[in-house]
Order: C-alpha cells, then structure tokens, then sequence
C-alpha cells in the first residue's frame, strides 16, 4: 500500500500529528488547572475545575471506541470533521467565562481529538502494510507526544499568565491539521478498497478485546506515576510542585529518546516486550518511593518515561499484528478507548485506595499502583512463555 501513496513520507507525518490533539487535549489546560480554580473560577471550586479535563478525556475515550462502527462514513471524513470539532470546541471555551459553557465545549474537543487520533492509528497498519514500518510510525509517534507535551506544557503556564485564555489558542492548530488531511490523506476509494465491494463491517476479535483489557490496565496504573509524583515528592521531603513538574519534563525525555530505539527493541524482545518494558516502570516506581533527592527522581523519571513509551508503542503496534482485514479497524478503537478510560479511571483508583485502607499516603498509593504493575509484568510473562511454546510446537 504504501507504494500506491503519492507522497507517503507527508501522509506518515500527518497521521503522526494526531499526537499533538493527544497532547494538546490533557497538556494544554492541566498545568493553569490551579490558575483556574483560585483566579477565574474560585466559587467553583477545585474538583470541578478538575471537570475541564474529564469531560474531554471520557469524550475522547467513548468515541475511540465507536470509531469502529462510525468508519462506514469514511475515514478521511472521519479525520476532517474530528479536526474540525477539536478546533471549533478548543477555541470555544476561551469565549465565555463560564465554567459549565467550557465543559461543554470541551466534550467537543474530546470527540474530535478522539476520532482523529484513533482513525490515524487505524490507517498507519492499513496504508504502510510492512510490519517494521507499522513498529517504527508508532515509535515515531510516542516521539511526536513526548515532543508537543514538552512544547505545550512548557509554554501554556506563560502564556495563561498574560492572559488565561490564551492556551486555548494551540486548539486552532487543528485547522492547519484540517487543511493538510485534506491534502495529503487518501480517500477512502483510494486506500486499496476494490471498487463495488460490498463493505464489511469491522469487529473485534477475542484477541483485540483482551488486547484491549491489558490496554485498559496498563492506562489505570501506569497513569499513577502522573497523579502521585507532585504528592510523592512533597512527602518525601525532596521539593515542591516545581520538582514535580521537571520530573514530569525528565519522564517526556524518556519518552522522546525511546521513540527512536522502540522498533529495534520490539523487533528483537517479541512477545516478552510487555513484561521487560513493565520491569522498566516498577523499577522507577519502586526508586521514586525510596527517592531522598531530586535528581535521584529525574533520572528514575525518564527510565519510566523509557519503558512508559515503548509500551504504548509496542501495544499499538501489537493491534496491527493480532488482526486481519476484518478486525483491524475495530481492535485498534477498542484498544484506543480503553487505554484513554484507564487513564480516566485512575483518580477514581487512588480515592478508592484511600477510602479502602485509610491510609491517605500518596506514596502509599504509588505502591499499591506498583504491585499491581508486578501482577500484569507476571500476567505478560506468562501469555509470552505460552505464545512462545505454542509456536515451538507448531513448528515440529
């Protein structure tokens, strides 16, 4: 397929800035949610405020996983009118100063990064059909997060202290997206879909659903590390919010490096990918707890950022390789969704823990986060040992 694409090296990189509506669509607002709740909404109160991310971050789940059935529309259709939401809906909430209005426009904003970004992982395995080429873009494209993460989060704070409503501007970069979709994407007809064929409706194999579960899994815990690092560092006596915020920084360095190294790695560690990028994070994890200083966290910070991107990487490329024709479309929005609603999921996580035990320690929590990592590390090793002997006995 790749062959057939007048310019494959452009449409690999406008697939690959679906990244920057990942990015944009948590970054942009995160770092000035305090800003928010203390100088432009202080009657609402922190947990609402809170509301902004969470009613994009649930949009952009559920409509990953809908994408599936939404593809018989085409998918470069798909890719514009989600472009379109995402800049219409980000920009939107700079208009009004009302809370309830923002939320609002913000479920927007989740609906169109969401099906932007699970129609471009869907095209990758789809339009470059050469397995090394599918692991690199998806490399590529935990690079491309770690890059606009740095970039938005960096420059957000700034900007909002010139004027809040100014983050809000790096949603227009969805128009530029639009116009280069537009350009440079493949119309449905074009992609390699034989002319008066019947369309077949894509479903999820068993593989990709529990595929997807892993995703789930892997989204609840690891986003532990991003809810807990300001907590743990206060606790532990190493800093303040500033300490956390360049251990946030260190662990998008690991992601960027990583990117670069994911393909050569996946392509030689297979099947024991998952529990050897797992063994990365608890070994950050579990250093960060013990942590006494600052650089001690920056540096655990981007091993975790290191084995945080190989394994989204290796999941996402992992879809390509667990399904055919039939099923591709439908196990990459499952897996999509359901990593995003484990990360949606993870504050309710760590309330559950506190309410559960008592103990209303963030360290503590990181803990209980880290031995649940242990639990799908092992759960990884054991599918690995068993993919591998089922193979073994093929063979003779």
């Amino acid at each position: 397929m790749e062959g057939k694409l007048k310019h494959p090296k452009t449409t690999a990189f406008v697939l690959l800035l679906s990244a920057f509506m990942c990015s944009a669509d948590t970054m942009t607002l995160q770092p000035i949610l305090e800003l928010l709740s203390t100088d432009v909404f202080p009657d609402a109160g922190y947990a609402k405020v809170s509301m902004i991310m969470n009613a994009s971050a649930i949009a952009l789940a559920l409509i990953s996983i809908a994408t599936a059935t939404l593809t018989k529309f085409g998918k470069k259709k798909l890719l514009l009118i989600g472009s379109i939401l995402f800049a219409v809906g980000g920009l939107s909430g700079a208009l009004v100063t009302n809370i309830n209005y923002i939320i609002f426009t913000r479920i927007f904003e989740g609906l169109g990064a969401g099906l932007v970004m699970t129609v471009s992982l869907m095209q990758i395995p789809e339009l470059f059909q050469d397995q090394a080429t599918v692991d690199k873009l998806m490399g590529y494209n935990g690079i491309m997060m770690a890059v606009f993460s740095g970039l938005i989060t960096f420059t957000s704070g700034y900007m909002a202290l010139v004027n809040w409503k100014l983050p809000f501007l790096y949603y227009a970069v969805g128009f530029i997206i639009f116009i280069l979709q537009w350009i440079f994407i493949p119309a449905d007809n074009k992609s390699g879909a034989e002319e008066n064929q019947p369309v077949v409706k894509s479903h999820a194999s068993k593989a990709g659903i529990l595929h997807a579960l892993g995703g789930f899994g892997f989204g609840l815990v690891t986003s532990f590390f991003f809810v807990c690092i300001s907590g743990v560092v206060a606790e532990n006596g190493i800093g303040n919010a500033s300490v956390a915020g360049t251990a946030a920084t260190f662990n998008t360095v690991g992601s960027f490096i990583s990117g670069f190294l994911f393909a050569a790695i996946f392509g030689k560690l297979k099947d024991y990918s998952f529990p050897c990028f797992y063994l990365c994070m608890i070994l950050a994890f579990m250093g960060i707890i013990k942590a006494t200083t600052a650089p001690t966290v920056f540096a655990l910070a981007v091993l975790n950022g290191f084995g945080w991107n190989w394994f989204f990487s290796a999941y996402l490329a992992k879809v390509s390789m667990i399904s055919d024709g039939s099923s591709l479309d439908a196990n990459m929005a499952w897996a999509n969704g359901a990593f995003y609603i484990g990360q949606f999921m993870t504050p309710f996580a760590l309330s559950a823990i506190v309410s559960a035990t008592g103990n209303e320690s963030v360290v503590f929590a990181l803990k209980c986060a880290m031995v649940a990592m242990i639990i799908l590390a092992v759960i990884h090793l054991i599918v690995a040992i068993s993919g591998s002997s089922k193979k073994k006995n093929a063979v003779q």
